[in-house]
């Protein structure tokens, strides 16, 4: 998988038009991998829970706009 400003693109634009402003891309390389490798685009506006499963999640900004 190559994270590239075109995948960035892809991301943020499916989140825009996300009724819950959000939207997330399952980074596994085939369905025999179990391993649970997400990204995640959130925009200004939507509402983050804060169970406790997210506690070890890690949110990292890959675009401020200013």
């Amino acid at each position: 998988m190559n994270i590239d400003n075109n995948f960035i693109n892809d991301l943020l634009k499916n989140a825009n038009i996300s009724e819950k402003l959000r939207f997330n891309s399952d980074l596994r390389n085939s369905a025999s991998d179990t391993s649970l490798q997400m990204i995640n685009a959130l925009l200004p506006g939507t509402k983050v829970s804060t169970a406790p499963s997210l506690i070890r999640d890690c949110y990292l900004p890959l675009r401020i706009s200013g």
